[in-house]
């Protein structure tokens, strides 16, 4: 019988460009398991400002707020403060061409029958502040407080979000004259210097976060907003200035850049004036309280200012030139409500933007003012 010829039990080598994706798989899992851990780790314990400053605000209204104030199923606005004349949409960026940023569409045959069925026809215009920002329904917002148990007073409301005084006076022009209102409020301040946010003198504040980049340079645009939502690439490349994101805030701000917007400001406001008188209207331009500003913040007003300065540190010493400038031209018709919330407990659920006890207190200015410029007695 023959013998079979012995065979090698050994087990067979693996390929080497095998191993070597073993290696490389094994490297991108762990790299990645590495920068999911600081992603998760930095949102714990260095969360973004829309994280904090929501939670602050909820805090605030869960303390003052009833459960009606606090239903988002209620409208924003009365039909007697232009509920049905002024459609909303804030899902995404829309933009005029003459006035920027618009979230709001106005049926003027509306505002007409509205403005028919009252003595007293108020517009008010300007940023955020004005827009009510933070508040649930129509119980707690600016135009409420000021008109909403005054029958006689008829308002609209076309603020918008990030709105400076240009832009509100642009709105004016587009929108509001042929309205003929007896009273046109403009509540500024908030937005006005660029500088604030790292831009430049007279640019928009949505030109300056983002708009001019969607338009000059739409790739570096996507990502920039890619970036913006991790919270690692914020800090390690956002934060430091290695990415040149439009929501970078340099390290250091030169004052002369805060003078010249308020040559802006105040030539905005000499023009709206010029407008005003042509065609009839009675205007109120108003310094808005912010902050910042506050002499003694103290509890959530010490934590809102103190997360603000950890994302914009130079608001304080912005705001502060800016508004002493504006102070020193003043006139019949420039109202200074900046110091209106001073030593007021809890006004504030953001830099800007106010609880009901902010717009309760401004409400009350805003009444007396239309009041007094039109020589009427208030109740």
């Amino acid at each position: 019988m023959k013998e079979l010829p012995k065979t090698e039990n050994r087990k067979e080598r693996p390929n080497p460009q095998y191993r070597i994706s073993v290696r490389m798989t094994a490297i991108i899992l762990y790299g990645l398991f590495i920068i999911g851990g600081l992603e998760l780790g930095l949102r714990i314990a260095l969360p973004g400002p829309e994280v904090k400053q929501s939670s602050l605000a909820s805090t605030i209204h869960k303390k003052l707020n009833t459960a009606e104030e606090n239903r988002q199923d209620l409208p924003m606005y009365l039909p007697r403060q232009g509920g049905e004349c002024v459609r909303e949409d804030k899902s995404r960026l829309h933009w005029n061409e003459r006035f920027g940023f618009r979230s709001k569409t106005l049926d003027k045959r509306c505002v007409r029958t509205l403005f028919g069925s009252g003595k007293v026809r108020v517009v008010m215009l300007g940023g955020s502040t004005m827009a009510n920002n933070g508040a649930a329904n129509y119980l707690t917002t600016l135009d409420y407080y000021a008109f909403g148990q005054h029958e006689d007073i008829v308002s609209i409301n076309l603020a918008e979000p990030g709105a400076r005084l240009w832009n509100m006076v642009a709105r004016f022009m587009e929108e509001v004259t042929d309205l003929k209102p007896d009273v046109v409020l403009f509540l500024n301040g908030g937005n006005e210097f660029a500088a604030s946010l790292g831009g430049q003198p007279g640019d928009d504040v949505h030109w300056t976060m983002g708009a001019r980049k969607r338009v000059e340079a739409p790739v570096m645009s996507l990502l920039d907003r890619a970036l913006n939502q991790s919270r690692l690439a914020q800090v390690t490349l956002i934060g430091t200035g290695i990415f040149p994101s439009s929501r970078h805030i340099p390290n250091s701000i030169d004052l002369r850049l805060v003078d010249e917007d308020v040559d802006y400001y105040l030539r905005a406001r000499e023009s709206a004036e010029a407008l005003c008188a042509h065609y009839q209207v009675k205007c109120l331009f108003i310094l808005q309280p912010l902050a910042v500003l506050e002499n003694a913040p103290t509890g959530n007003l010490g934590e809102i200012v103190q997360e603000d300065v950890k994302y914009f540190p130079h608001d304080r010493e912005i705001f502060s030139r800016g508004y002493q400038l504006i102070r020193k031209v003043p006139g019949e018709h420039y109202l200074d409500a900046s110091q209106l919330l001073e030593n007021l407990p809890d006004a504030y659920i953001a830099v800007a933007h106010l609880s009901k006890v902010g717009n309760a207190a401004l409400g009350k200015f805003l009444y007396s003012a239309v009041k007094k410029v039109l020589n009427q007695p208030a109740s």
